[in-house]
């Protein structure tokens, strides 16, 4: 699927993307970043401090959906694809004594997700429909 121009506005308007993954039982869980980046035509991009549960999703299961609204346009999509692609960004050496055994669960690393698209949908606010565009 290719990410056209008003596609990809949208995208660079936005501060926040909602990202779905599920676990191989079809529980869903979704997270928040606040970059994503078009690469090419075909793809989005990001890095974050994911939490453990979003990677034990992609390791059993790679497919993804990234929502995205811009709200000063009061438009969105749903960008539904798989992530083919993970690497592991900034790594933190443990946390401070004081704080070690308080923040242990959460992510040590941050990790970039490289996806490709495969669907874009609408996801705006009042009817629309669930077809795929272009």
């Amino acid at each position: 699927m290719k990410i056209g121009g008003e596609v990809k506005s949208v995208i660079e308007g936005a501060d926040l993307f909602y990202v779905g993954t599920a676990d191989k039982m079809g529980t869903v869980h979704l997270a928040v970043t606040g970059d994503l980046k078009v690469p090419d035509d075909m793809h989005v991009a990001f890095e974050d401090w994911f939490c453990h549960k979003t990677l034990e999703n992609l390791k059993s299961n790679p497919r993804i959906t990234v929502g995205v609204v811009d709200s000063r346009m009061k438009k969105g999509y749903q960008l539904i694809g798989e992530v083919e692609r993970v690497n592991i960004g900034a790594i933190l050496n443990g946390f401070s004594d004081q704080k070690e055994e308080e923040w242990s669960h959460y992510p040590q690393s941050t990790h970039q997700l490289f996806i490709r698209v495969d669907r874009i949908v609408e996801l705006n606010i009042g009817p629309h429909s669930d077809e795929e565009i272009g």
